[in-house]
């Protein structure tokens, strides 16, 4: 099984000083896992959608409903953002997740093709994923531990 944290870190960008909750997955952060295994696909500074960065309530509410799907169900979670525009129009990493009795599983990861401002459920739809992509198992527990400290800091 793979550890899951929700974990403080700064961005690769000074323009943005404060500190966010970030990814970390044993012992990397998300982004830099997939800056080295995709180099080409410029992810470097990417940050957790899960964060308070999000302007648009509508695309909170979409992160929220699929980052933790209902037991044998699996949905498209955003889960990787640019952090300029403070919405899903830039770019936008999808995590395709899968949930069982006792862990929670991210299969893929690829870069969302679907957009639409007044619709943003569509995100997801199309998908461009990278190729081999790296596949985590996470422990249920732990996976709950991750998304409430998210949930907690937004909280704040």
């Amino acid at each position: 099984m793979n550890k899951i944290e929700a974990v403080l870190n700064r961005s690769i960008y000074p323009i943005y000083e404060d500190e966010y909750l970030d990814i970390k997955i044993d012992e990397y952060f998300l982004g830099s896992i997939l800056s080295i295994d995709y180099p080409s696909a410029s992810l470097d500074g990417l940050i957790p959608t899960l964060t308070n960065w999000l302007d648009n309530v509508s695309e909170q509410s979409i992160v929220w409903q699929r980052i933790l799907p209902a037991i044998g169900s699996n949905s498209m979670a955003p889960i990787l953002m640019c952090p300029d525009d403070h919405d899903f129009s830039c770019d936008l990493i999808i995590v395709e997740i899968e949930r069982d009795d006792s862990s929670v599983f991210w299969k893929r990861f690829g870069r969302n093709k679907s957009y639409e401002f007044s619709n943003p459920v569509v995100v997801g739809n199309e998908v461009d994923w990278f190729p081999n992509s790296k596949y985590f198992r996470f422990d249920i527990n732990s996976y709950l531990e991750f998304v409430m400290t998210f949930k907690n800091a937004l909280q704040k």
